[in-house]
């Protein structure tokens, strides 16, 4: 896989999806949070999950780990 870039083309610090795919992992959720919030909502739900399912926790611009970086709009 390739390091995510930001929509600027900067890899971003904190990327899970560009994260490598466990061996065991048959499906990765990608978890999109609400206007204001930010991946830290998604942090306690891998633990949720049946065996296989990877849960990837995504910050927008301006939010969370990428707080310093433009919006989107």
């Amino acid at each position: 896989m390739r390091p995510v870039r930001g929509l600027a083309g900067r890899p971003q610090p904190d990327a899970r999806a560009g994260a490598p795919v466990r061996a065991e992992t048959r499906l990765r959720l990608f978890c999109l949070p609400h206007t204001a919030g930010n991946a830290d909502h998604f942090r306690h739900w891998q633990h949720r999950m049946p065996t296989g399912i990877e849960v990837t926790p995504v910050d927008l611009p301006g939010h969370g780990t990428r707080l310093r970086e433009p919006l989107v709009g």
